[in-house]
């Protein structure tokens, strides 16, 4: 069974925005999985990046496609926060459709979905059993309107370079809180 796991994220605008960026997935953060927990490790993604053909969408449904890693609009890579989401966003009607609910603050959610190829159990601090997901396939990272996780992510719409352009906005007004997601079977 793949799950969504989904950061909450913030928005941040510049003016005429085609760029996002931003966190699928936030390393360590806790989600509630029926009677237990999962947590994405640090090494999860190793093998999926630059191996699998990730496809950037919208509530996971595959007739949103925003992006895609195998024509270069979509790039991911991990850093020390989580797996980091880069796309251009199309010049299509759901592409500004996406852009314009992102910037009033409708659409505050990503995810990720994929299927665990390796994990440990153990114990969270609350007793219950507490399963980190070590390796994985990746399938697609999302725009999301629940998301599972509840650790703040910042996505940012620009017109420039996105690598160079510092977050804006007030964070904290920002902020929501969602419930979980599982996706169905493939």
């Amino acid at each position: 069974m793949n799950r969504l796991f989904v950061p909450e994220f913030r928005t941040a605008l510049t003016d005429q925005e085609n760029r996002m960026s931003g966190h699928a997935s936030v390393f360590g953060a806790l989600a509630q999985i029926g009677s237990h927990w999962e947590r994405i490790h640090q090494r999860a993604f190793n093998g999926a990046l630059g191996r699998d053909d990730v496809r950037f969408l919208l509530n996971h449904n595959p007739d949103n496609l925003l992006g895609r890693t195998s024509s270069g609009t979509l790039e991911l890579q991990t850093d020390e926060t989580g797996l980091q989401v880069r796309s251009l966003l199309p010049d299509t009607t759901l592409g500004r459709d996406v852009r314009e609910l992102v910037r009033r603050g409708d659409l505050t959610g990503m995810s990720f979905g994929f299927k665990p190829t390796a994990h440990e159990w153990g114990r969270a601090p609350d007793g219950r059993q507490l399963r980190t997901i070590t390796a994985l396939e990746l399938y697609d990272v999302s725009l999301a309107t629940y998301p599972a996780y509840k650790e703040s992510n910042d996505v940012v719409l620009r017109t420039r370079d996105f690598r160079n352009i510092p977050q804006i906005g007030d964070r904290r007004s920002q902020i929501i809180r969602a419930r979980s997601r599982l996706l169905t079977e493939r």
